[in-house]
């Protein structure tokens, strides 16, 4: 106490403002090497994979996505393109054999269809005896409407068409 009652209230006064100088002057080397290191790693992680920086990086992963979106439009077009085309291939096919007279043997007669998947194209018969053949062609719309009145035959060919499995039957 003795040591404290000596000391007036200037040199107080002075003790605790050096005591606050070198608190500060403490901080301000610990924040120094803080941000040293802080800048450090900053600049690591703005570093690219091939020496580029930041800004460089996001400039060409722009410009790879502005080209990417271009060749997905495009793709999206061609692929409208090919719905639009894909809806109007005769692709669909019937075909029923069959006996059209008693006198022949062998289902040598045909009833085939020939349709996209609206249903329409066309439906080809031929018939055949032992002296003669005929051929005849049906235009089709919707699945077995035709101008021409349809046949057994050529009706079951259209619902193979529509099963579209390929199938032949007797």
């Amino acid at each position: 106490m003795a040591l404290f009652s000596q000391i007036t209230s200037e040199e107080a006064l002075l003790m605790a403002g050096g005591f606050v100088i070198a608190m500060l002057v403490c901080s301000q080397i610990y924040l120094l090497f803080k941000t040293t290191h802080l800048e450090k790693r900053l600049n690591a992680m703005l570093q690219g994979s091939r020496g580029h920086d930041l800004e460089t990086m996001l400039v060409e992963h722009r410009s790879t996505l502005n080209r990417l979106s271009i060749e997905n439009q495009e793709l999206r077009e061609i692929v409208t393109g090919f719905q639009r085309i894909s809806d109007r291939n005769l692709r669909r096919v019937g075909l029923v054999r069959y006996d059209a007279f008693k006198e022949t043997n062998g289902n040598i007669s045909y009833s085939l269809a020939i349709l996209n998947d609206t249903g329409s194209g066309f439906v080809i018969t031929g018939i055949f005896t032992q002296e003669q053949s005929r051929t005849y062609i049906k235009a089709v719309r919707s699945w077995g409407q035709a101008e021409n009145v349809l046949t057994e035959e050529e009706l079951k060919a259209i619902k193979l068409a529509y099963k579209d499995n390929g199938s032949i039957t007797r």
